[in-house]
């Protein structure tokens, strides 16, 4: 069900194109995102995909990001080719922090927060038609 198609491996994450059109960053455990690390992402994206598709976002234990990461992802949301994200969160903390960003960053495409994989990739199939054009 979720075959990957194409993968770009990085010191930080896994970043995948799976066969339903879907991006899938996984982080690795204790990524801090900062500026460097989001150029990078923008970059995988590109190589990624042309047209904009939706993006899942895991993690490993310990994600963090610098102080001014949340704005600097904030500027360059236009330059991505991302127009869906879930985040997929495993304890009430990340369910906490993820919202926090959602409330303090409002993202300019659909953003929802899961506990599974499944149920985001659901979502994004009940919800991708609303925004993406008919073919």
């Amino acid at each position: 069900m979720n075959t990957v198609i194409k993968s770009i491996e990085t010191d930080f994450a896994h970043i995948n194109l799976l066969k339903d059109k879907i991006g899938h960053v996984h982080f690795k455990a204790n990524t801090e995102l900062n500026k460097t690390i989001q150029h990078q992402l923008l970059k995988s994206y590109k190589e990624l995909t042309d047209n904009p598709i939706p993006f899942i976002y895991s993690s490993e234990e310990f994600l963090s990001s610098t102080k001014d990461a949340p704005q600097f992802a904030k500027s360059i949301e236009k330059l991505s080719p991302i127009n869906m994200k879930v985040i997929i969160v495993q304890n009430l903390a990340q369910r906490i922090v993820a919202n926090f960003y959602y409330k303090t960053h409002k993202p300019l495409n659909p953003y929802k927060v899961f506990t599974s994989f499944d149920a985001g990739v659901k979502w994004i199939n009940e919800n991708r038609n609303k925004i993406e054009p008919s073919v």
